[in-house]
């Protein structure tokens, strides 16, 4: 783990004195490799600390004045000049001021502004910038390590990173968005790679079998820290978890799902975690072949068992679109009693009379909980 700099908080002018401390340190070659002895955060907080030094100097300044004045290189310059943009610190202008209304404090520490060459104009100089109102509030020291330190997983404790929990618990016992976090293995400036799993997961919460065609640009969107290397990594963990189940598929015979006993023991077995792990209530349905051998398991809500979250249009159209023969009803209770309630009867009913419609057997609801399994179809209850 990376030393954060030293530096005291307490106040914008101490913040600032911090800051300046650092950005008064030679400055490392254009080529951008670190100084000896230094780490590349610390080398990631000198060179941002320089360039923020140089940029504050000014009411209103270009990437190319604040690059020739820290020497660093432009893609430094440009990364911090994009995270004071998306924090709302500085605006693009279309029309830079004169250089006559230009103000920059006489005491500031840090590089000195170059003014622009009198043969040079503004829009040969690139794009210039303002700040706004909010530099008043701006401890710059504080952001600096905001912006180096706060997004990496190595600073969280120890029982909260992915890697460590999946040595101490196993694969089996970690959530997808630590799965997901582990393939992506770092993140960038805006975002952690565990903060990255949990974008991903929660976008494909519902439909987790259709990550395996997400597309990079799909992933891209939704988190910056999915770049190529990340993207290909989870398509390769992807893949290689299907050729698993695949290889294991073929020398595991499906269990075959006929009777109420059999209905049970299946759910039991495959929703173990469902049964004792949750704290709220999630419906799920189990996808069976002409052979009555379960084919796939969907879930189709999350939260309190109703009609208006348990929608037939919900339940039946994986079942449609797999073509199954029938299928299998099963949620939870994580009170730990099985014993259906009546909107747990209603709900089988009304499923129940929808399947006969379309042609697809609903087999049983099983309630699973921590006490045990309850089939609903044995008990007679929402199969008149």
């Amino acid at each position: 783990m990376s030393p954060v700099p030293n530096m005291s908080p307490s106040d914008e002018g101490s913040d600032s004195s911090a800051l300046a401390c650092h950005a008064r340190q030679p400055a490392e070659s254009s080529t951008g490799q670190a100084a000896a002895g230094r780490d590349p955060d610390s080398e990631r907080f000198h060179s941002y600390g320089r360039i923020l030094q140089a940029a504050v100097r000014r009411d209103w300044f270009s990437a190319a004045e604040v690059r020739e004045a820290v020497g660093l290189e432009s893609r430094l310059v440009h990364q911090v000049l994009r995270l004071l943009s998306n924090d709302g610190l500085i605006v693009r202008l279309e029309t830079a001021p004169a250089e006559s209304s230009v103000s920059r404090p006489r005491d500031s520490a840090g590089p000195e502004m170059p003014p622009a060459p009198r043969c040079q104009t503004r829009k040969q100089r690139g794009p210039a910038f303002r700040w706004t109102e909010k530099r008043a509030q701006l401890a710059p020291a504080e952001w600096v390590k905001s912006k180096v330190y706060s997004n990496r997983i190595t600073r969280a404790p120890v029982e909260d990173r992915p890697r460590e929990r999946l040595l101490a618990l196993g694969a089996v016992n970690l959530r997808t968005a630590d799965l997901i976090a582990i393939l992506i293995r770092s993140g960038n400036a805006r975002e952690s790679a565990l903060q990255a799993g949990e974008r991903v997961a929660a976008a494909y919460a519902e439909q987790l079998e259709q990550l395996s065609d997400a597309r990079r640009g799909d992933l891209r969107e939704l988190s910056s820290a999915i770049g190529e290397t990340a993207y290909c990594q989870i398509m390769a963990g992807v893949e290689l978890g299907r050729r698993i189940a695949e290889a294991r598929s073929k020398i595991t015979p499906r269990p075959r799902i006929q009777s109420t006993d059999e209905a049970r023991d299946y759910c039991s077995t495959h929703f173990r975690r469902l049964a004792t792990d949750s704290k709220h209530e999630e419906f799920h349905i189990v996808l069976l072949n002409t052979r009555y051998e379960p084919i796939g398991s969907h879930r189709v809500s999350s939260g309190t068992l109703d009609a208006s979250l348990v929608h037939p249009r919900e339940v039946f159209r994986p079942a449609i679109k797999e073509a199954a023969k029938a299928i299998l009803l099963v949620h939870n209770h994580p009170s730990g009693d099985p014993t259906p309630g009546e909107q747990d009867i209603r709900v089988t009913r009304r499923l129940n009379d929808v399947a006969k419609l379309i042609g697809i057997d609903v087999l049983d609801h099983i309630v699973v909980a921590a006490r045990g399994a309850y089939s609903l179809r044995d008990a007679g209850l929402g199969f008149d």
